[in-house]
């Protein structure tokens, strides 16, 4: 049976909490009388901190009970302790407005891929309606809540960037994979023609060394304006005599 120690204990978190990554722990959430009104499971470091909420509906770091555990089955257990202990609203046995009375439940289940072609195509029959010009013209200018805002990042938030970058290297495999996935994605989406309508096959097509793709017609027209320019310049008397200007008897 895991412990559970924060039941009975001090509820104050410190100005920042450093867990190590793959920690589990269990909390509750505290209202400002001290009630409790969800309990959870969590692990890694998404964490409470000051000034930083878990996620979204979480109160303040204060208001959080923690507790470690030494593993996942702890802690699941652990979470179930506490829905029974107290209590969910919905069911009429307590303050927690948790609707399960927590354990493993869903954790680490995928959806099968019939599932997801039943999802889809419910989607795809029962569209939601939106009416995307009305929801640009309210998102744009002072309509976004974005507006006006300015994130600024100092020397030492770049330098803590910067720190947490250095030395890290994606794997060959990854490094592979990027490149396949770019390379698909090229290949499914490249343009079929030029920007004046010539298409990109037969004859038409000249590949540098490079590996750029070049229509043949707009680089012949192109240099067919190019000789006319350089034609009419040529052809323009030139004022400026230079040397050659005939010398005056003094």
């Amino acid at each position: 049976m895991p412990k559970l120690s924060f039941i009975v204990g001090a509820f104050n978190l410190p100005e920042k909490v450093n867990i190590p990554k793959g920690a589990f722990y269990t909390y509750l959430w505290l209202r400002e009388d001290g009630t409790p009104y969800y309990a959870g499971k969590g692990r890694g470091a998404n964490f409470p901190c000051k000034n930083r909420a878990y996620r979204k509906g979480s109160p303040p770091a204060e208001r959080v009970l923690v507790e470690f555990h030494e593993s996942e089955d702890d802690a699941f257990m652990a979470e179930q302790v506490l829905v029974s202990v107290y209590g969910r609203q919905d069911i009429g046995t307590g303050t927690l407005q948790n609707r399960s009375d927590g354990g493993r439940g869903p954790s680490g289940w995928k959806m099968s891929k019939e599932g997801r072609e039943r999802l889809s195509l419910y989607i795809k029959e029962h569209p939601v309606p939106r009416d995307l010009k009305a929801h640009s013209r309210l998102m744009s200018g002072t309509g976004n809540p974005q507006y006006g805002k300015k994130r600024v990042f100092d020397a030492g938030w770049r330098a803590k960037i910067a720190a947490g970058n250095t030395g890290k290297k994606r794997s060959e495999s990854a490094v592979l994979k990027i490149k396949e996935i770019k390379k698909r994605w090229w290949e499914e989406h490249r343009p079929t023609h030029c920007k004046h309508g010539h298409p990109f096959s037969g004859a038409n097509l000249i590949v540098n060394e490079k590996g750029y793709r070049i229509c043949r017609t707009c680089r012949i027209e192109k240099n067919r304006q190019y000789r006319q320019r350089a034609s009419r310049l040529s052809s323009v008397p030139s004022t400026d005599l230079g040397v050659c200007a005939p010398a005056c008897a003094p």
